[in-house]
């Protein structure tokens, strides 16, 4: 695991005002994806707040840009926010995505292209990189009408696994 990758998403749960902040609450989880952490957060609804933020864990791919290897990261997070009990509905389903979950996935986001531009996101002290796409999407409703925004990225990390001669036992001839 990229203690990098954990470490971003840690920080912005103690820092961005627009996450929910209930002293004894968490406002983030690490999970598969939002439509997994159903059954999750129907369990642990006393010991969440919202907007909640939650983070999926990476793929991973090792690509070739020409002049070497480099691995790429392709994750996810979602912000994710109850609509009002009282005011079922369409409209406040929008309300919820459009004016709640989506600024806070928007801040989430510009913090990592910000760091990622000035090459103060990093991992191993090397500056990773971001994707030229990052597309973003509603989900909802999952647990208690929850809703939220999605947004998807790519982060691109210098270098790969280098291959370890002492990892290996001698050729042998025999087949």
């Amino acid at each position: 695991m990229y203690s990098s990758y954990t470490s971003f998403f840690k920080e912005v749960a103690a820092r961005l005002t627009l996450l929910g902040d209930t002293p004894g609450k968490a406002n983030l989880m690490f999970i598969d994806s939002p439509e997994i952490a159903d059954n999750l957060l129907s369990s642990l609804s006393a010991k969440v707040c919202y907007p909640l933020l939650l983070v999926e864990w990476y793929d991973e791919e090792t690509a070739y840009n020409g002049s070497g290897y480099h691995r790429e990261l392709t994750g996810s997070f979602a912000v994710v926010a109850p609509q009002e009990r009282m005011t079922k509905g369409h409209e406040q389903s929008l309300k919820v995505i459009y004016d709640t979950t989506k600024p806070a996935a928007d801040a989430i986001f510009s913090l990592m292209r910000q760091r990622a531009d000035v090459g103060l996101l990093l991992h191993n002290g090397q500056p990773i990189s971001l994707g030229t796409v990052a597309p973003g999407n509603w989900v909802g409703p999952l647990h208690n009408d929850l809703y939220g925004w999605r947004i998807e990225f790519t982060w691109k990390l210098p270098g790969t696994t280098c291959f370890n001669p002492d990892l290996w036992r001698p050729e042998s001839n025999e087949v």
